[in-house]
């Protein structure tokens, strides 16, 4: 194949001129080529042996480092994947050079396939995407005699990596020839060999050697693609990438402020501009390290370290917003809270390779404060829930409930209240003691922070059935204990009191009567007493036991079976001694149950007795 001599012979004569000195980077030749998208120039950097940490080359400005191949991986020249990761981890862009002996280009088109052929291979193994192009080194001075070498030679490296992904590092008159063959998409111009000028297409230009002691040399990304690859790659260029666009609380620079154990619903909005659609394995995740549980975390999140992740798919191009709850931890302080971007099982996006964002890019800080109304529940007089409390309709019950206060607040007796929940709203237990039917009672005296105050809480049951009487705290006015941030609990409703309300007991009051209401395992015992005394007739006095059963349970009450007698207490009713009577548990469709006495039954009984004991002695 043949093609356009790399090198004009009109530029050849310029190629004896002495490297200029690093002022001459700014000298006023510039050749006013085409040129990408022109942006703010990026500062960089480029270096071989030296090894400064990713923290450094950010403190002095720099946003990426171009980093050699040589083939020679362990040679301490090379890029390791180890040093992209650091890089890329803390916020820097890569730019890949190829470089064996910087004289290569003058062996020609197989010299050009056998170096983009170990060039795309160690570029894999560091993590760089297949799409981003590298640059192969003409580093030295080049005469009209390398000219169909070097030509050759590009075109055996574009055979390899495609054009696409060719460029070249050198002086001005080799960058520009090879832009006018068509043998690069890249350049990156050194100021050495270049007579002053600069070719506006290169996209990178190296301005400067030995900044830092002689470590480092300074370049200048001109185009917003320079060939860089990272957390700042263009878009489209790697197949896992993320561009911020919003998030639902303030950027890291301004402090979220939260009360302890408050929960704020949020999101972090992102635009999909790497080259694969996101999918159900696509998460946001925590950084800083990766997969750290947060103390952030609540029920909302797929995992302690995965705030959220996608639903359905998000083709590039489209953004998704990641929803989930910020809680707050129940300590005070100031918490920074990092994310990252994951395809679970591939991987993340800020790897070697990726375009990012980076693991720190993504934070929210949070300082946690103490709210100004909490309380921490001590204890109370009822059972605690689930366990249930058992009352009769008509029946009013007195108790408490204590709490503490945890907030820095004082309770203010009159104004810190117990309140039934729903809010507002009349309470059916209410009683003549409550403030009123949708305010309980108040602490008797104030009650500082730390200290602890009791409610007073009364119930009144007014209908059968089994009830979940649930409380809260109000400062009345100003707020309700349960509401952030303001508030800091407790919740409506994890004040509560289990309520079963039963039927009222038997009456008791006839003469020589007693009752006692028990469960299906008691039996009660009632004495008529002496029937001389009373009058009542005594089945205690002649020997007679009645008994009922029903699931077990067993009821003696010799109370229910006498009457006075007819004449006021002239006869006394008499039964032959030893005789007994047996009686069903259920007579003409009564059922005798738990709480209940066969009071019609057992007088039908006791009259009979007496009514048979009369004719007895009528007929002596």
């Amino acid at each position: 194949m043949t093609s356009a001599p790399v090198l004009r012979v009109a530029a050849l004569s310029l190629l004896a001129l002495a490297v200029p000195s690093c002022s001459d980077a700014n000298g006023a030749n510039e050749d006013l080529g085409i040129s990408s998208s022109a942006i703010t120039p990026i500062p960089g950097c480029d270096y071989s042996f030296a090894r400064p940490s990713p923290a450094s080359l950010s403190s002095m400005g720099y946003k990426f480092a171009a980093r050699y191949l040589s083939g020679d991986p362990g040679s301490g020249k090379d890029l390791s994947a180890s040093e992209a990761t650091s890089l890329t981890g803390g916020g820097l862009d890569i730019v890949l050079v190829w470089e064996s002996t910087g004289t290569d280009a003058t062996d020609g088109f197989n010299q050009g396939v056998s170096d983009a052929t170990a060039a795309k291979s160690e570029a894999v193994s560091v993590g760089q995407p297949a799409t981003r192009p590298i640059y192969f080194a003409i580093d030295f001075d080049a005469e009209a005699s390398d000219a169909s070498s070097i030509n050759a030679y590009f075109q055996g490296v574009a055979s390899v990596i495609g054009l696409s992904r060719t460029g070249v590092y050198g002086g001005y008159y080799i960058v520009d020839e090879l832009f006018n063959a068509g043998l690069v998409k890249f350049a990156w111009q050194t100021y050495a060999w270049s007579g002053g000028s600069w070719d506006s297409r290169a996209q990178l230009r190296q301005t400067q050697n030995g900044v830092d002691g002689d470590q480092l040399d300074a370049d200048t990304g001109m185009v917003d693609d320079y060939g860089q690859w990272g957390p700042g790659a263009p878009t489209g260029t790697a197949e896992y990438a993320a561009q911020f666009v919003s998030q639902s609380f303030p950027l890291a620079a301004t402090a979220l402020d939260m009360t302890e154990g408050q929960t704020i619903p949020s999101y972090i909005e992102l635009k999909n501009v790497g080259t694969k659609t996101w999918d159900t394995n696509t998460h946001l995740g925590t950084t800083q390290p990766r997969d750290r549980a947060s103390v952030f975390a609540d029920s909302t999140w797929l995992s302690p370290d995965r705030p959220a992740g996608v639903t359905g798919t998000v083709p590039p191009g489209s953004t998704y917003k990641f929803k989930f709850d910020l809680h707050a931890p129940s300590s005070t302080g100031t918490f920074l809270e990092y994310f990252g971007v994951v395809e679970d099982g591939v991987a993340w996006f800020s790897d070697p390779g990726q375009g990012g964002p980076v693991d720190n890019d993504l934070e929210v800080q949070v300082v946690v404060s103490a709210p100004e109304y909490r309380g921490i529940f001590v204890s109370q007089t009822y059972p605690a829930a689930p366990a249930a409390f058992t009352m009769h309709v008509g029946e009013t019950s007195q108790g408490s409930m204590t709490l503490k206060n945890s907030g820095t607040k004082a309770w203010v007796a009159g104004t810190t209240k117990l309140a039934p929940i729903p809010r507002d709203t009349a309470s059916p237990f209410a009683t003549s003691t409550w403030l009123s039917p949708t305010r309980v009672s108040s602490v008797a005296s104030d009650v500082q922070p730390g200290a602890s105050g009791t409610f007073a809480l009364s119930l009144t049951a007014t209908k059968l059935g089994d009830f979940e009487v649930e409380l809260g705290l109000v400062e009345e006015g100003l707020a309700w204990f349960a509401d952030a941030p303001t508030g800091g609990g407790p919740a409506d409703g994890f004040l509560r009191v289990h309520v079963s309300v039963v039927a009222g007991g038997d009456d008791a009051s006839d003469a020589g009567e007693s009752d006692t209401d028990a469960d299906a395992a008691t039996s009660a015992s009632v004495d008529g007493g002496d029937a001389g005394d009373s009058g009542v007739f005594s089945a205690s006095d002649a020997g007679i036991s009645t008994t009922t059963t029903d699931a077990g349970a067993k009821r003696h009450d010799a109370g229910h079976l006498g009457q006075p007698a007819a004449d006021g207490g002239d006869e006394q009713a008499e039964v032959d001694s030893g005789a007994s009577a047996s009686i069903p548990a259920s007579i003409g469709g009564c059922s005798v149950g738990h709480g209940e006495s066969p009071a019609a039954p057992m007088v039908f009984v006791g009259l009979m007795m007496i009514v048979l004991r009369r004719r007895t002695r009528r007929s002596v």
